[in-house]
Parts: C-alpha cells; structure tokens; sequence
C-alpha cells in the first residue's frame, strides 16, 4: 500500500511540475522563427510533441531523484532544493546555446531557460517534500574540497565540445563568438562539474566506473539528452548531429567522473580535497 501511494505521489509531482513548466512557456511572447519548421510543426502537431518531451524529461528526473534521494544526506526539504537547484541552474545556462547556434536574442534564452530552470526547482521541492525521506545529515563539503571532481568534469566536457567545434565542424558559435562561445561551454562543463560535486554523496560505496556510468549516463546523461531533441522537434535540424553531440556529452560526464574517482581511489588528494566512498 506504501508503495502505491508514494507511486502515486511521484506521478502527481511529475503531472504538476509538467503543468508548471508548460503554463509558464505559454506566457511567453511568440519566439521568432529561424529555421524552416519541423515536419511535425508543419503538420500542426508541435504542442504535442513538446508537452510529450517535457513529460519524458520531467518523468526521467523524477525517478531518477526517487532512486538516489535515500543516500543523499539532509532533510527532504534540503534533499529536493539540492536536486532541483542542481538542475534549474543547468537548465537556465544551457538554453544559451541557442543563442549561440541561432540569431535568436540572448533574452529569448534567458526567458526560456528561467521558466524551465524554475520548474525544475519547483519539481525538486515537491520530489522532497512528498517522496524524499529525511537522513542524517552529513556536513557539507566545502567548495575547495569537490573542486578537483569540478575540474575533472569540466575539462572533458571541454575537450569533447572544442573537437566538436574545430574537428567535425559542429553548429556551435565558434566561429562567430568564440569568447563568448568559450565562456559558455567552459560554464556548462564547469555546471556540470558542480551538479556531480552536489549530489556525489548518492553514489557512496560505487566503484569509480559504477560511479561514471550512474551519474554520467543516469542522473545527468539521461536528462541532458532528452534535453537535446526540443529544437529539432520545433525546427528543420539534422538528427544525427543532435545525437552524436549529445551522445557524446554523456560520455564526456562518465569520462570526467571516472578520471577524478579513479585518481582519487584509495588514496589522500591534497590540499583536502577528499571523495565519498
């Protein structure tokens, strides 16, 4: 019976958040079209297909936080902040890359990144409140203590995205705002870094590769993803160089987080920087 109504919980969470996320995209001014629309755009059925992906993704972070929120230290209030700020914040920088690969306004992306960066905060509260439990709680790391793990994720983030960029000549702002573009995936890989350092503690006792595959393909990869196939349902995108560089992404996490729990297994990191086990 426990098992139903927490079920039942975590499906009126999704349904609610989904409706956060989707009535805020609705107070939206129109967006500017920059590309030929979507076959599914043209045969009129785009909301669908949108409000189909935010369920997917929504759905996908919420089971994801009912598998790992046990390990996590803290009340379930403190639990759910954690996990949707992790991801709202996420949310808000990476919609800037639109901007970066489109001419679309640079406030188009901070409107539509701040809608879904504040479900998903939203999300994160009524996933603690309603299926979280409360855990002792543990002291926080300090900044300096996770910022190798930071590092680690970032530099391989990096390193996929400029090859990207230079080798294969992926869309990307490169060529026609490379500081900006710079800043952007050095911001997103470090973001990236810092969601592994906030919700690290969920992994413990996981070897460095079950460590790699649960959060780089799991808890992050996943959603990320999912992330990736909202412009090519709205707009004429090539698919393949969707899934390469977002498949790819995830392999820089696992990649990332391997590096830092492989070099910090068994052994003292110094200057206290230190690793769950």
């Amino acid at each position: 019976m426990n098992t139903i109504r927490k079920n039942r919980k975590l499906i009126a969470v999704i349904v609610i958040g989904v409706a956060t996320d989707l009535f805020g995209h609705a107070l939206e001014p129109p967006q500017p079209v920059v590309v030929p629309p979507s076959i599914i755009a043209e045969k009129g059925l785009l909301l669908p297909a949108l409000a189909a992906l935010v369920f997917v993704w929504f759905t996908i972070s919420a089971v994801i936080f009912a598998l790992i929120q046990e390990n996590l230290p803290g009340s379930r209030l403190q639990k759910g902040l954690r996990y949707g700020f992790a991801f709202g914040v996420l949310w808000l920088l990476a919609m800037f890359e639109v901007s970066l690969v489109f001419p679309l306004p640079v406030q188009y992306s901070f409107r539509t990144g701040l809608v879904d960066g504040l479900a998903t905060v939203f999300l994160g509260i009524l996933l603690g409140i309603l299926i979280g439990t409360d855990s002792a709680s543990a002291r926080f790391r300090k900044p300096r203590q996770g910022a190798l793990a930071v590092l680690s994720v970032a530099a391989a983030f990096l390193a996929w995205r400029y090859f990207a960029y230079v080798i294969l000549r992926f869309e990307s702002g490169h060529f026609t705002h490379p500081l900006t573009n710079f800043l952007w995936t050095l911001g997103m890989g470090l973001w990236f870094g810092v969601t592994y350092w906030l919700l690290e503690q969920a992994f413990q006792g996981y070897s460095p590769l079950k460590r790699a595959l649960w959060f780089g393909s799991l808890v992050l990869g996943s959603v990320w993803f999912i992330g990736g196939w909202f412009a090519p349902a709205a707009g004429r995108i090539l698919l393949l160089p969707i899934a390469i560089r977002y498949g790819m992404d995830v392999v820089s996490f696992i990649v990332g987080v391997y590096a830092f729990a492989k070099f910090a297994q068994g052994r003292t990191i110094p200057q206290g920087f230190t690793i769950a086990e």
